[in-house]
């Protein structure tokens, strides 16, 4: 059952602004507007995981204001006496636009193929297998020295067949070098990786089984925003201006946790666990080798751009029977919005100066791996590999 509890701070009482260039009263605070205000939506009961949203908007950060100002003949213009500057209720705070986050269905998946016990750490067979670019690397380097050569002696004249040369090198270093120095790397650190699946397998076994908790960094982003002039008082003549700066960040993680389905037999023994540990590592399990045989399918990392295919397998990799919970997905977004005065009147009236704070979070469910398509933002490395790709199929006219 649904619940909605909230808290609200109205405006401070007794403060006021006074006029005296006219005929009038001091002008009090608005207390039907709130400085802050906490609220909680979830379920009663705490037995199963549920849906969570919190949202905390606090505007106390921002200063009141104080001092007075006279007229050139010593009679009082404008007094204010803790007196809450226009605009800071905490109702009209937002976060600073940022691009669409990922469903939870695309995070849940996700986290479920990075924290699967079953997973590949290296793939040692999909790695001997590209080992057989190797020779065709070795000449690229060979002719990209020697292309360098020509320009320095000024015999390589630039033009398109020069632009098709680049592109080939750049392929080759994304799509080929690359790849291998993070294979070596992997292969470099694998009695750490052997290691730590260890204690992963151990802690599969024992009573509660295996949690895990994954970032989701194509989910992680940050903006800012700047609002050069923002009038927080203004009345005959005198005006007070603020500088606002708008901070936003939001990132998302998911928690699962996974348990056997099928206990052995038998204890294992440190050494059979160890072997274990190895044999998943590398890869050579049976119920990895469908993963490494969709990775060396051609264009199938294109496909993976839109496609959370390999996700999708890793997550369903069961070598060792195991089942996992259902996939909490988290979603932190934290706004910082800082207010600094600009008018000229900063010296003789004090406040409207400070900091507010927005901040959401939010907890989803998601009952499993799913398979997600999404027409992303390229980031700059993919449109430079679209780009080489379009510049080798150009055609040469003689």
């Amino acid at each position: 059952m649904s619940r909605t509890r909230t808290k609200s701070v109205p405006f401070p009482t007794g403060y006021y602004r006074f006029d005296g260039f006219g005929p009038g009263t001091p002008v009090a605070n608005n207390v039907s507007l709130l400085w802050d205000r906490h609220q909680c939506i979830d379920d009663v009961g705490k037995t199963v995981d549920h849906p969570l949203d919190l949202g905390h908007r606090l505007s106390s950060g921002i200063s009141t204001i104080n001092g007075q100002r006279t007229q050139p003949n010593g009679s009082i213009h404008t007094i204010f006496v803790n007196y809450v500057p226009s605009g800071v209720s905490c109702l009209n705070q937002t976060h600073v636009t940022l691009p669409a986050a990922g469903s939870t269905a695309t995070a849940a998946t996700y986290a479920l193929a990075r924290s699967n016990p079953n997973r590949i750490g290296v793939g040692l067979p999909q790695f001997l297998y590209e080992l057989r670019d190797l020779p065709g690397l070795y000449r690229d380097i060979m002719a990209y020295k020697l292309n360098i050569k020509r320009l320095r002696t000024g015999n390589h004249p630039l033009g398109v067949q020069s632009a098709k040369e680049i592109a080939n090198h750049y392929l080759a270093a994304q799509m080929g070098w690359l790849p291998l120095i993070s294979d070596i790397r992997k292969l470099l650190h694998f009695q750490s990786l052997v290691d730590k699946r260890l204690k992963e397998l151990e802690r599969l076994y024992a009573k509660g089984g295996l949690k895990r908790r994954i970032r989701i960094p194509s989910d992680t982003t940050s903006g800012e925003f700047l609002d050069n002039q923002l009038p927080i008082h203004s009345s005959v003549g005198i005006q007070l201006d603020v500088k606002v700066q708008k901070y936003t960040l939001r990132e998302r993680w998911c928690t699962v946790r996974w348990t056997p389905t099928v206990l052995p037999s038998t204890r294992h023994t440190s050494k059979q666990l160890n072997s274990l540990a190895r044999r998943l590592v590398l890869g050579l399990t049976i119920g990895q080798a469908g993963v490494q045989a969709w990775n060396l399918i051609p264009w199938t990392w294109l496909a993976g751009w839109c496609l959370n295919v390999d996700d999708y397998m890793s997550a369903h990799i069961n070598t060792i029977p195991v089942n996992h919970s259902v996939i909490n997905v988290m979603t932190h977004t934290y706004t910082k919005e800082t207010w600094t005065r600009t008018d000229g009147y900063r010296f003789t009236i004090t406040g409207g100066e400070g900091a507010r704070i927005y901040e959401s979070k939010a907890r989803a469910q998601v009952s499993g791996a799913a398979l997600t398509a999404t027409l992303p933002f390229l980031s700059q490395r993919q449109l430079s590999i679209l780009s080489s790709l379009a510049l080798q199929r150009i055609k040469l006219r003689r």
